[in-house]
């Protein structure tokens, strides 16, 4: 069973958070289901908004590029602590154990899109699938998976409008995921999902 999500600066969720599902990412047709972790301390916590900007990290903003992480690591294994996020900028602006893994100094919550599985594994293709309607970046996605050894994976992170660069960063994997790689990302391009009904209507 595969669940899609996405980060959300108003719902103080773990990994799963609640997605918008007219989003243009997303097919209506996805089924949606998500597992709301979180104690109310740390739900106190993630709401807070009073946070200044943090000086440390490096930033990638980058039209037209989308990064992608991906585990195979349990879901179930991960400390909540990794996904606690701490806002600011009114909830524009995020932070957490991730991000600060892989020296990044916030991310937008609205750009980052997550998928996987409660239990064993799921097909990346299928996970990219679950994050974002267009094909644009799905051969490259595929090719550098595979030189990883990433097909089956636990979960996958894709964070748009941005361009990580280990080069800067000196950081490719850390306990739980490893950086596949930034690319080319067309909104406009074909459907993911419809790359796979046209598939099965050909069968």
């Amino acid at each position: 069973m595969s669940v899609a999500c996405r980060f959300s600066n108003d719902t103080p969720l773990g990994l799963c958070l609640v997605v918008v599902i007219s989003h243009l990412r997303y097919s209506p047709a996805t089924i949606i289901e998500c597992t709301n972790t979180q104690s109310p301390a740390v739900t106190s916590l993630m709401n807070q908004d009073n946070h200044s900007t943090p000086e440390k990290g490096l930033l990638f903003n980058t039209k037209g590029k989308v990064s992608v992480w991906a585990s195979q690591h349990p879901y179930a294994d991960i400390p909540d602590e990794y996904f606690e996020e701490t806002f600011f900028k009114k909830g524009t602006r995020a932070r957490n154990t991730w991000s600060d893994n892989y020296k990044i100094r916030y991310f937008t919550p609205q750009q980052m899109e997550t998928n996987g599985a409660h239990t064993g594994t799921i097909d990346i293709h299928e996970a990219a699938g679950g994050c974002s309607c267009s094909s644009s970046f799905i051969v490259n996605l595929m090719s550098k998976a595979k030189k990883n050894k990433m097909q089956q994976v636990t979960w996958i992170i894709l964070l748009f409008e941005q361009e990580y660069s280990v080069k800067a960063s000196g950081v490719t994997a850390d306990e739980y995921t490893t950086f596949l790689g930034a690319f080319n990302y067309d909104a406009s391009s074909e459907s993911l999902l419809g790359e796979e009904d046209d598939t099965a209507i050909r069968k």
